[in-house]
């Protein structure tokens, strides 16, 4: 007796026991189908407020799963403000995003002065919870650093941020993926007139790549100036079969790859099981035809051949004949 259990934070079946000539199984096996995926939360940028009153925002969150699903979230404030924390529940739809409003509480008792407010999501039915940070101050306190653009010219983004006191001199510039955490990636200078900037030239067609830089402050290291980044694909993910079918030779596929990022091809049997892997790497790489000649010595059955780029994949189903 077999059992299969789909596991959505690793895009991931997990085939559990089964049976071989009668003799019972304790194998294990899974079929990976891309990368883990991550929700993503994106936060409004600085805000500035008004003593006694509240500053109507959202926050955004992004679900990768296939299934729509409620939302936990909670939004708390680093300086002992009365209104926090703010918390609530919306749904997110399978494969979509949601902007949540909040209105952020701004009381009248408080100081002027810098805040930093943490915003946490919770996928509940994965479940999964993702954050993200933004500033707020008075209209008298300038933020120490802003995001002044973020654009993609030709595969390079090219970010720049602006601290208008003048206190910044040197920042690391931190980057991360859905998928990945935050990482040091490069250390810059502020020019003449307080200006920050940073061109990354190591981003894949089609990828999501978060930005923010973290600065030395008088009250200690500070998070600032975050920003995402979506990366337009330079082509389409293709895969088709490029022999017979069924076919008495080795599988032989013909793809196309949707940028320079590198590829893998994998031959699965019709239980999940890996049996050959072909690595490609990144190129233009257009119409190209390939045999997989470690899959000659396969026996008949039914396979199916995928090709993984980032998180997109194509499959094909081909039958060998012996």
């Amino acid at each position: 007796m077999s059992s299969a259990t789909y596991v959505p934070t690793q895009d991931a079946m997990v085939f559990d026991g089964g049976g071989a000539g009668g003799a019972a199984l304790s194998d294990a096996w899974a079929l990976e189908w891309g990368t883990p995926l991550v929700p993503v939360a994106t936060p409004p940028g600085d805000l500035v407020w008004s003593p006694g009153g509240s500053v109507p925002t959202s926050y955004h969150v992004a679900n990768p799963f296939s299934f729509s699903q409620p939302v936990d979230y909670e939004l708390t404030s680093a300086r002992s403000w009365p209104g926090y924390p703010v918390t609530g529940t919306t749904s997110v739809p399978a494969s979509g995003a949601v902007d949540i409003p909040i209105s952020v509480p701004a009381p009248d008792t408080v100081s002027p002065g810098l805040n930093t407010l943490t915003f946490r999501a919770t996928l509940r039915s994965v479940p999964v919870s993702v954050s993200c940070t933004n500033h707020i101050h008075d209209a008298t306190t300038a933020t120490i650093v802003s995001l002044r653009s973020a654009a993609v010219e030709s595969g390079v983004v090219h970010l720049r941020w602006d601290a208008p006191g003048g206190d910044v001199r040197v920042a690391t510039v931190h980057r991360r993926t859905p998928a990945t955490g935050w990482s040091p990636i490069a250390r810059i200078t502020a020019d003449g007139v307080g200006g920050l900037a940073f061109d990354d030239t190591a981003v894949n067609p089609g990828g999501r790549y978060g930005y923010r830089l973290d600065v030395a402050t008088a009250s200690g290291p500070e998070s600032v100036g975050e920003a995402w980044v979506d990366v337009p694909a330079t082509g389409e993910l293709a895969l088709a079969n490029a022999g017979g079918n069924p076919t008495a030779g080795p599988l032989s596929v013909r793809f196309t790859l949707a940028g320079p990022a590198p590829a893998r091809l994998e031959v699965l049997d019709v239980s999940g099981r890996r049996v050959a892997m072909r690595q490609i790497d990144g190129g233009a790489s257009s119409d190209v035809s390939l045999a997989l000649d470690e899959t000659r010595s396969l026996p008949a059955g039914v396979y199916l051949v995928r090709l993984q780029q980032g998180r997109e994949a194509r499959t094909v189903r081909i039958v060998r004949m012996e």
